[in-house]
């Protein structure tokens, strides 16, 4: 009888045991598994942005009228479409009405300019620049500044030395940091393929692995949470995304 009772106690004891560690296990998973990540499934149309971003420049700079020069897709390292960029001139600017001629009034400055001919270069009494959301769980405005965006201005540049330090290999599409236009894919030239590399300039010229970039993010973005504190920031970003694509909606 008293062996029984001790292997009673004991069997006890194994469960209480057991079913703390699976309570700490799930607990453990639930922190672990809390998924913060962005859910876009609603593109914004060009002829959308373009219309948010239209109004956007009127609002900041009221007393000009101003002209649309042109737009540009900017993609996040996911290859997933992150922003557009729009550019517009003074009504008064009459020689510049495309990002062709924007290009070429680029190149009348050199790389090294100081700093009237920066101002000169990027047209900061001239041109803005705004950048929206591509989709519509995105905030309609990411950003907006006068002059000419410094990743389309340093685009020859970036080009040439690619082209000169690889030869293979060209540069692509923007790529987007942080709602930031940072610099470009770089692709085989007979392909057109991306060859998983990045390049930025930062002061000087930086070639980076996209997928260090990918697990770098993936490492920031592992958050150890509890499953209320989950529920509470998920629950927050879904109300934040019907609210952004509510903004959207009032445009079309």
């Amino acid at each position: 009888m008293k062996k029984k009772f001790i292997f009673l106690i004991i069997l006890v004891f194994l469960v209480l045991i057991i079913g703390a560690i699976a309570l700490f296990q799930d607990e453990s998973l639930d922190e672990r598994s809390c998924d913060l990540g962005d859910i876009r499934v609603n593109p914004v149309s060009l002829e959308l942005a373009k219309k948010v971003a239209s109004n956007q420049v009127k609002i900041i700079n009221p007393e000009f009228n101003w002209e649309h020069i042109g737009s540009i897709s900017v993609y996040n390292i996911d290859g997933d479409q992150e922003s557009w960029v729009f550019i517009f001139r003074k009504e008064s600017i009459k020689n510049l009405n495309s990002l062709q001629d924007l290009e070429k009034h680029i190149e009348l400055f050199s790389e090294e300019s100081n700093s009237e001919e920066s101002d000169k270069k990027y047209l900061f009494n001239d041109i803005a620049t705004i950048i929206t959301g591509a989709m519509k769980e995105d905030k309609l405005i990411q950003r907006h500044f006068r002059g000419i965006p410094e990743f389309f201005a340093k685009k020859k540049e970036i080009k040439q030395y690619v082209e000169e330090n690889y030869p293979a290999n060209t540069i692509g599409k923007p790529i987007s940091l942080s709602s930031n236009p940072a610099g470009y894919e770089i692709i085989d030239k007979n392909s057109n393929k991306a060859i998983g590399k990045l390049i930025r300039f930062e002061g000087e010229m930086r070639v980076f692995d996209i997928s260090s970039l990918v697990s770098n993010r993936d490492t920031n973005e592992n958050i150890k949470l509890t499953k209320e504190e989950c529920e509470k920031y998920q629950n927050a970003k879904v109300n934040a995304d019907k609210a952004n694509i509510a903004e959207w909606n009032k445009f079309e």
